[in-house]
């Protein structure tokens, strides 16, 4: 599902809300808003284009994001132990963070709509696409009288300004609960299956300031005009909730721990990508798109002016992956973990090191 934000439109009053009308309309009329020789902005806005843009980053983000929300509570241990009754009670808490990757494609294609030029700036690993850090505090437990654990996962990163992009954040939220099929012994592992659901979100923006002109001609007798641009910025933002299966065997051998699972998550993702842009209308005639103008209660302002577009694409996914590694054990119950993740349908990768403490 797409749709554009036309309420934002309205707001604009007078000829920012014609203009923008007319961007809206763009693709049906065969008369997008043209912007001429702006550097790094698009020389027309088609609705038409940019839902197909917000569309395929969209899909694409709905097989993506799931993989990269099953980061943390990558534990090693397939089942960490009772919490009671159990002399220690096993329980742990810590830290982890690393990254995943998801193609680049789509999301160079919807910054191409509004900032052309500007993906070949967006970083990537080859074609293995663009990564997304991620960061978790941690903590498990293990179950009452029956042979389970649960965990709870949070990270956050603030804004950041990578590559080309003015900001981009991040948010992961999840809680698993896992429990053991079969305990461990002499060469054989120790192996659990688990639920959970993990949300994750974030987004990038671009904004760049200009004194730029663009010219426009809406028809019905007004003649063309011009607007001064001030500033104009895109931006794009998911959210996914998940449900996460998996399945995770591991040994132990004097010091150190290896594991390898699988999993598979669907996923809900919701993506919301457009523009904004401030404007400038210096002598406004009384005479544009009057019937716009009466409808809305409006009229032509002098002065500034902001416009917005937005279109949004909800899907769902299934995504599959392989997931392994080793921990370390140390002194003072402190364990060290490093993990890589195999995205089997899209074929992205991740890898993550973490610290805890593990009673």
């Amino acid at each position: 599902m797409a749709r554009a934000s036309a309420g934002a439109c309205a707001r604009a009053g007078g000829r920012a809300a014609a203009v923008c009308a007319a961007l809206f309309l763009g693709a049906a009329q065969a008369a997008p808003l043209q912007a001429a020789a702006l550097p790094e902005l698009p020389a027309a806005l088609d609705a038409g284009k940019v839902q197909g843009a917000v569309n395929a980053l969209g899909d694409g983000l709905a097989s993506a994001l799931p993989f990269s929300a099953s980061m943390g509570l990558n534990w090693s241990d397939a089942h960490i132990g009772r919490f009671f009754p159990s002399l220690p009670p096993r329980f742990g808490a810590g830290v982890s963070g690393g990254f995943t990757t998801m193609g680049a494609g789509a999301l160079a294609a919807i910054a191409d709509v509004f900032a052309p030029g500007i993906s070949g700036d967006i970083p990537t690993f080859g074609a293995s696409g663009f990564p997304i850090p991620g960061f978790a505090i941690e903590g498990r437990i293990g179950g009452f009288f029956l042979p389970f654990d649960a965990g709870v996962k949070i990270g956050y990163l603030p804004p950041s300004s990578p590559g080309p992009f003015d900001r981009m954040d991040y948010f992961l939220f999840g809680a698993d609960f896992r429990y053991r099929i079969f305990e461990g012994r002499l060469l054989l592992p120790t192996v659990s299956l688990g639920i959970g659901v993990n949300r994750i979100s974030g987004g990038v923006e671009r904004q760049r300031g200009s004194a730029s002109e663009i010219p426009y001609d809406l028809g019905a007798g007004a003649g063309p005009q011009v607007l001064l641009l001030e500033t104009f910025g895109f931006s794009a933002d998911w959210a996914t909730t998940a449900l996460d299966f998996r399945a995770q065997a591991s040994w132990r051998i004097l010091m150190l721990t290896p594991y390898v699972g699988i999993g598979a998550s669907h996923g809900w993702t919701r993506t919301r990508a457009g523009f904004t842009a401030r404007t400038y209308s210096p002598d406004p005639p009384d005479d544009i798109f009057p019937g716009i103008e009466d409808g809305m209660g409006a009229s032509p302002p002098v002065g500034r002016n902001e416009m917005r577009l937005f279109f949004e694409r909800s899907a769902r996914a299934w995504n599959a992956r392989a997931f392994g590694g080793v921990s370390w054990s140390l002194p003072l119950r402190i364990r060290l973990d490093a993990t890589v993740l195999w995205d089997l349908v899209n074929g992205s990768y991740g890898a993550a090191l973490g610290a805890r403490i593990q009673i």
